[in-house]
């Protein structure tokens, strides 16, 4: 009787402990959670701008103007004596060469003498048309079809006839490289006649008849 009252103890105790862990709350683990993950994004920071701290009175600027560059203006009635005597000098050299291109009939030699004006003017049809319609051209039958007829035509018997003597030619200055070549005649009266006989230009270093 003692040993089974012993066991009926122990199968209260056994049950009242089931019992016990059947009625304790459950904890339920709740499921994680998930949190976007925040991201750091690199930022660029604009350079801080520094503004000088300015005192005192501003500083005064000097602006130079620009130097106004001095023309040297030529003037003819005033050229020196030297300027005069080496020019002259000059065209006289060229004329005197000229009477002996003329006088040799160098029809090359004189077309180099020319500017290139001079010849467009001379050779144009109009001009030679105009030259070829004069009385004494119509008298000789002579018709001007290019500038070396001009040359042995008009050329030649203008200057062969009536040959300039260099040393009584002068000048007179247009400007720095033109002068009018001229000589002074006496008339039978007695009378001093001017005439002109170049307009001459300095080209190249070198005088060109342009006239």
């Amino acid at each position: 009787m003692g040993s089974n009252k012993y066991i009926y103890f122990i199968i209260i105790a056994v049950i009242a402990t089931v019992i016990s862990c059947n009625s304790a709350p459950k904890t339920t683990q709740e499921p994680p959670v998930n949190r976007p993950v925040e991201t750091t994004a690199a930022v660029t920071v604009p350079p801080a701008v520094v503004t000088p701290v300015v005192t005192g009175q501003p500083a005064t600027v000097r602006v130079e103007e620009p130097k106004a560059e001095t023309v040297t203006v030529f003037d003819p009635a005033n050229v020196s004596e030297e300027l005069y005597k080496s020019t002259r000098e000059e065209v006289q050299l060229f004329i005197e060469n000229l009477n002996e291109i003329i006088k040799n009939r160098d029809y090359n030699a004189w077309q180099a003498s020319l500017s290139s004006e001079y010849i467009d003017a001379v050779a144009s049809p109009v001009n030679l048309n105009w030259i070829s319609d004069s009385a004494i051209m119509k008298r000789n039958h002579i018709v001007l079809k290019d500038l070396n007829d001009y040359f042995t035509y008009v050329v030649i018997p203008a200057r062969s006839d009536d040959r300039i003597h260099s040393e009584n030619v002068d000048i007179e200055f247009i400007n720095e490289n033109r002068v009018t070549a001229f000589t002074t005649r006496t008339s039978s009266s007695g009378e001093g006649i001017i005439e002109i006989l170049y307009d001459l230009e300095k080209i190249d270093n070198s005088w060109k008849i342009i006239y």
